[in-house]
């Protein structure tokens, strides 16, 4: 996984929770990089789990919570350091269907090394979007914060549905995205 992952991880808990709590998060992990994360860097993905479920300990939160917050908070952060990413596109379904060709492309050229999930989308209509989540790392509810991120930042009237499964190539995670019907379509 790529270290700005990991930055940014640290940079929410910081900015959400205090520098102290980073620093006690940190000390109670037992991480092969022993916490020290450049954002060029590759770390295995499992510290970034593991910081999360120190986080929880020592904040009290649920770890479905603080992921959830680390995926909107890194979503605003994609948004505010390569804004060039998202021009162009006002609908959180528009953008999402564009994932493994306009950002996943953009990523490789920053970080040729990165191992990437992969996202199959299938547009269903106007308003809906199915997205099948594959990855060789257990991030599921991370896609599904960052989907939640991308959803708010649009200021989209979707509602997301999950569902795991397994199928010949392995687990995978579909999601829907669905604009309520209350609301103005995407357009392409």
């Amino acid at each position: 996984m790529q270290g700005i992952m990991f930055t940014e991880f640290l940079e929410m808990v910081e900015k959400h929770f205090s520098i102290d709590i980073a620093e006690d998060v940190l000390e109670r992990s037992h991480l092969e990089s022993n916490g020290v994360y450049t954002s060029v860097g590759t770390y295995d993905y499992r510290e970034l789990l593991e910081l999360t479920e120190n986080l929880a300990e020592v904040s009290g939160l649920p770890e479905s919570g603080l992921i959830m917050m680390y995926g909107t908070f890194l979503f605003s952060q994609f948004v505010q350091r390569y804004p060039e990413l998202f021009e162009g596109t006002t609908c959180a379904i528009d953008f999402l269907e564009t994932i493994n060709t306009r950002i996943q492309n953009e990523v490789r050229k920053l970080y040729p090394d990165a191992q990437l999930p992969n996202f199959e989308t299938a547009r269903i209509g106007d308003a809906s979007l199915d997205m099948i989540y594959r990855s060789s790392c257990s991030l599921a509810d991370l896609a599904e914060a960052l989907i939640a991120g991308c959803i708010e930042h649009f200021g989209s009237k979707s509602v997301m549905t999950r569902e795991d499964d397994q199928d010949e190539g392995g687990f995978f995670t579909r999601f829907n995205i669905r604009c309520r019907s209350e609301v103005t379509t995407c357009l392409t």
